[in-house]
């Protein structure tokens, strides 16, 4: 039919945005591609066929598109806006700095510009000048509360900035987002019977492949397997979740009730969650992307909670409760960094190991005649701090190599290059490898002696995989929340030996362990079953306690009780 069409352009527009609407986008994209041939210097079209083929997931020809669209009009902050998202999106960070900084060029008062920056920066370990782009964003968009939360993210990766400090940026949030709610908040009318089925919600942006995921999954596969467990709690899922996966479908599974929310506002959603009749609200994203934490501002629930997403708290006095664990929030240290009553679990969350793990093969150093040094975090854990306290452990050991993996899949390292040249260490010693496939990650480890953890923003979901594998992890104690992961993982383990204090003291127990190698070799063959005792390593005991937790917070709501630690 369309063939049958004059070459009219403005014909063919309209078509295009007319399929685009009812959601026929292969047949959009076909018109699209004839404009183009009609008029093949017009950037416009070029840019809607790219946009069209992201939803599709053809990102090579989405990008040629828009490079010919910026070839075509170099002029357009937009399409290099465009441009910079689907780089970012691939992780090619270097280019989309370029791209990002020549769209700010042309458009210096775009906030949403300013917030690409700040992420790409973040990504790249440039925390200082990433807050710096944030804040800038801020300026020129007050209201955009994902631009604070993500100022807040790159604040908790920040070494110089002390833990008071952090909590008042924290506040800063909460009053920007709760303030203007606070007198408005419901007065909820759930039923108050202290032994009734409850509704609980877990509102997250992360049901998909994510740590946050592979955290909760064992915990739903309890209540869902017990019997007594689902008949006491009725699972409701709130996901903001724009790409779902397979991990996504299994999810589904484990809930009585899915709502999808990427499209509702923060007033619809907590409209529908009153509407849904929640009884506790589970947050698991904090300040990570997508969070809805301004809807929590609006309290839509009787009882709130933070829980897994995120390592502080979320500075709102809507949110009542923060759950962890002895270890990683004692709560005469931690008490006054929580807007939220802090609980302990037997431990946070639990950890499943990949069912498809290679085996704990021999401590490497035997083989290769030196130590291996390893580190798996994310390039946004890694800062010039974090290489010097690295470096003079590397300094003492002449001999010893260092692993870094999870790197930016285009190959682009130079800060961090830069940042171990400037400690004296060569780049012969360093070896890099970039973001893979789960059992790629996995055998990695097996060329590992031990693990070098980041700091002020520790690993957790790194530091469990890597003792999977047989692999201890070398940690700060951290003073903030985001600092403790490694050292709670390992104190559960009894591995108190790989916690230091202070960074003389890491330094002094790389060296012990470096040159006690056979010591090293039994601590790597024991990890399986030390993790297999932990609270850890059994779900079940953690899904039993947060059961009792919630039904203890629903007994004090309906005695009209304050939330309370315990």
């Amino acid at each position: 039919m369309t063939n049958q069409l004059p070459r009219n352009p403005i014909v063919w527009k309209i078509l295009a945005k007319l399929l685009v609407k009812h959601e026929q986008l292969s047949e959009a994209e076909q018109c699209y591609r004839r404009l183009i041939e009609i008029q093949p210097e017009i950037a416009e079209h070029y840019v809607a066929l790219g946009t069209l083929l992201l939803e599709h997931n053809a990102s090579i020809e989405a990008e040629a598109s828009y490079r010919r669209a910026v070839a075509l009009n170099p002029d357009s902050a937009e399409v290099h806006g465009l441009l910079t998202s689907l780089l970012i999106n691939q992780q090619r960070f270097t280019e989309a700095e370029v791209a990002c900084r020549r769209s700010l060029a042309l458009n210096p008062r775009s906030a949403a510009t300013e917030k690409k920056l700040g992420y790409i920066l973040h990504q790249t370990g440039r925390n200082l000048e990433a807050a710096q782009a944030y804040r800038r964003a801020l300026t020129i968009d007050p209201i955009d509360h994902q631009i604070h939360s993500l100022l807040l993210l790159c604040l908790s990766h920040d070494a110089s900035i002390g833990p008071q400090t952090l909590f008042t940026q924290h506040l800063e949030f909460g009053e920007r987002v709760e303030t203007p709610h606070r007198s408005h908040w419901p007065r909820h009318r759930n039923s108050p019977y202290p032994e009734r089925r409850l509704n609980i919600g877990f509102v997250s942006a992360d049901f998909r492949d994510h740590a946050v995921a592979y955290f909760l999954q064992p915990i739903l596969v309890r209540f869902a397997d017990d019997p007594a467990l689902a008949a006491s709690f009725k699972l409701n899922a709130f996901a903001q979740t724009v790409r779902e996966d397979a991990i996504t479908q299994r999810l589904c599974g484990y809930f009585e009730h899915w709502t999808s929310i990427e499209s509702l506002s923060d007033d619809r959603l907590a409209e529908t969650i009153q509407l849904d009749a929640i009884d506790i609200l589970i947050d698991l994203s904090g300040h990570t992307p997508g969070n809805r934490l301004p809807a929590f501002a609006r309290k839509p629930a009787p009882i709130q909670i933070s829980w897994i997403g995120y390592p502080g708290t979320t500075g709102l006095y809507a949110m009542d409760y923060f759950l962890a664990d002895r270890f990683l929030l004692p709560r005469e240290q931690f008490a006054s960094q929580f807007t939220e009553k802090i609980i302990h679990l037997p431990a946070a969350f639990p950890f499943q190991p990949s069912l498809t793990a290679p085996s704990v093969n021999p401590l490497p150093a035997f083989h290769n005649g030196h130590v291996t040094f390893g580190s798996f975090n994310r390039p946004a854990k890694l800062s010039p701090e974090v290489i010097a306290l690295w470096s003079k452990l590397l300094r003492a050991l002449p001999e010893a190599q260092m692993i870094l993996a999870a790197m930016p899949s285009d190959g682009s390292s130079s800060a961090l290059l830069d940042w171990f040249d400037r400690e004296g260490i060569v780049r012969q010693r360093l070896h890099f490898h970039p973001r893979s496939d789960m059992q790629t990650y996995l055998e990695l480890h097996r060329q590992v002696d031990l693990c070098l953890d980041a700091f002020p923003y520790a690993g957790a979901t790194t530091t469990y995989h890597a003792l999977w594998m047989g692999v201890p992890t070398l940690t700060l104690a951290g003073n903030t929340p985001a600092g403790r992961d490694g050292m709670t993982i390992l104190n559960h383990i009894g591995l108190e030996s790989f916690i230091a204090e202070g960074q003389d003291e890491f330094v002094q127990r790389g060296l012990h362990w470096a040159k006690n190698l056979n010591a090293l070799a039994q601590v790597r063959s024991t990890l399986r079953d030390r993790f297999a005792r932990s609270p850890s390593g059994n779900p079940s005991v953690i899904a039993d306690a947060l059961a009792v937790t919630l039904r203890t917070m629903w007994k004090r709501w309906c005695a009209n009780l304050p939330p309370e630690a315990f």
